[in-house]
């Protein structure tokens, strides 16, 4: 049966398809939707559109590398198709390039292989799959490297996120040796026009951290970089195009500019920066790069910098801490975002599930002090999921009479008057419900939680029992004056209550589940 282009109620010349579960919130996605500037499609949801294609004039963009694979299938346009393989092919893009860089050392090899591999000495060399995404598997070596460790640790990288992308985006059959490119690190969003001329919609210095497991951690835009690099970008990618032939074809790029010019690391078809990186056009400038590639529009940038010569424009990640566990630790957002000088807007992120928490936009003007962000050590933004900040302990035991309960004291019981709160020091206190002719542990509150604060924000009498630990407990005793006043005076604290109440009800949930299991089992 012939596929067919479908047409629907909300069809436009443009579509963006993204992946919701790589995905966070994003300012120009809703706003090209809004404006019916293009269709927004979840990748899982074009999966069902099995008649749904591609038409050969349609400007197609993705978000993720995740749908790619998805969206080649759908592509009438074999030419666009072909495009697509030769940049995404890190073998057949040098190849495509050649005559650019012809004393470019780069070699495809079977991975069983690399091991026999035979390295020129005095040089350092880059090894990484053909087919591959977001520094996945990358290892520098040299002559002296041990390559039979390095075929294991690819294979091994490829194989933990095989669950995520298809082997059109990352295999570890072939790998690439090439030469290591010197110099410092730029990206470039773009797309090549209806004439094939290149459009440039941000261009970012990406500073490298010292810490390779936060390798994207920052880039910033600003007037020096577009004076220095806007025109030497739009010329490469020029060049490109006589061999390419590309129209309506969106690329993000990352180079290294070395002293002889402009050296591309790799080059991404039919997207901008991902992770909410092209949002930085928006916060920054005003204007949606996506509008822009779908309505074939070349932003004004002599006009965009006016009166912000002196501003530098940031995007940066909040990594998962290295070693952090992100079951029993949560992020500390308010202490992250202290970094910045002037936040344009954020975005958080499933820290569960990703390499980060949050992405900021932020505006600054100390170039000096945007270079010292590169190497935040991220592990200082995470506690204790059930734990307050430093900062709120101290505030909360200013305001507070220091308590020394006894083992199993009681506390207080359900239904009581709440008039105040415990901050626990040191030791735990439990919190009970009552049961027909028993008690029912719901949870154990420990150091540096606080117990009983519900009672004291809405009034109404305590919800559950309390005692102390076998432990025995110190605490701040906090009147509900006194803690009301607190978070009126610091409202930062509604954030960590936030958290407390969250990992606790959680922990609930769990516990409460596991009572349904017991309960089932007795009743068989």
């Amino acid at each position: 049966m012939n596929q067919t282009r479908i047409q629907d109620d909300n069809w436009r010349d443009g579509t963006i398809v993204i992946d919701r579960g790589d995905h966070g919130s994003s300012v120009v996605l809703d706003e090209a939707a809004k404006r019916g500037v293009a269709t927004v499609i979840d990748g899982k949801a074009l999966d069902t559109k099995k008649d749904r294609r591609f038409a050969a004039g349609e400007r197609v963009a993705i978000t993720s590398e995740n749908v790619l694979d998805t969206v080649l299938h759908r592509l009438e346009n074999p030419n666009l198709a072909e495009m697509i393989d030769a940049l995404k092919n890190k073998n057949r893009c040098r190849d495509l390039m050649k005559s650019q860089y012809p004393s470019f050392f780069h070699r495809l090899v079977p991975l069983s292989e690399l091991p026999n591999l035979e390295l020129p000495p005095g040089r350092k060399y880059v090894v990484k799959p053909n087919r591959g995404y977001f520094a996945t598997a990358i290892k520098i070596v040299d002559a002296s490297s041990d390559l039979e460790q390095i075929r294991g640790e690819i294979e091994a990288d490829v194989k933990r996120n095989s669950a995520v992308f298809a082997s059109t985006v990352l295999s570890d059959a072939d790998v690439i040796v090439e030469d290591f490119i010197e110099g410092e690190e730029y990206a470039v969003d773009m797309f090549f026009d209806a004439e094939g001329k290149p459009v440039i919609v941000n261009i970012y210095h990406h500073p490298i951290p010292e810490n390779p497991d936060y390798l994207h951690a920052l880039y910033y835009t600003s007037k020096p970089i577009f004076d220095d690099y806007h025109d030497l970008f739009i010329g490469w990618f020029e060049k490109l195009n006589q061999t390419l032939n590309a129209t309506g074809f969106p690329v993000h790029g990352e180079f290294r500019v070395t002293e002889s010019g402009v050296m591309p690391i790799e080059l991404n078809p039919l997207r901008f920066g991902g992770d909410g990186l092209i949002d930085l056009a928006f916060h920054a400038f005003g204007f949606n790069p996506y509008e822009a590639f779908v309505r074939d529009q070349a932003p004004d940038w002599p006009t965009i910098w006016q009166g912000r010569e002196e501003k530098i424009y940031t995007w940066m990640m909040g990594y998962v801490g290295t070693d952090v566990d992100v079951q029993s630790h949560r992020p500390d957002r308010g202490a992250f975002e202290s970094l910045f000088s002037n936040i344009l807007s954020d975005a958080l992120l499933n820290y569960e599930a990703h390499l980060g928490f949050s992405v900021v936009y932020s505006e600054e003007t100390d170039i000096e002090a945007v270079h010292r962000l590169v190497n935040t050590d991220f592990k200082e933004f995470f506690l204790g999921s059930e734990a307050f900040s430093e900062q709120a302990i101290s505030e909360l035991y200013r305001s507070g009479v220091l308590l020394h309960l006894k083992p199993g004291e009681r506390i207080w019981n359900e239904g009581d008057v709440g008039d105040y709160a415990l901050l626990v020091i040191d030791g735990a206190v439990e919190v009970l419900h009552p049961t027909t002719g028993s008690e029912v542990l719901l949870d154990r509150i420990g150091p540096q939680m606080v117990v009983g604060e519900y009672a004291v924000m809405d009034g109404r009498p305590r919800s559950a029992s309390a005692q102390v630990g076998p432990e025995g407990c110190t605490a701040m005793r906090i009147t509900g004056e006194a803690f009301r006043k607190l978070l009126r005076d610091a409202p930062g604290l509604f954030e960590e209550l936030y958290w407390q109440q969250q990992m606790r009800i959680r922990k609930m949930n769990r516990r409460l589940a596991e009572l349904e299991d017991r309960l089932a089992e007795l009743t068989k």
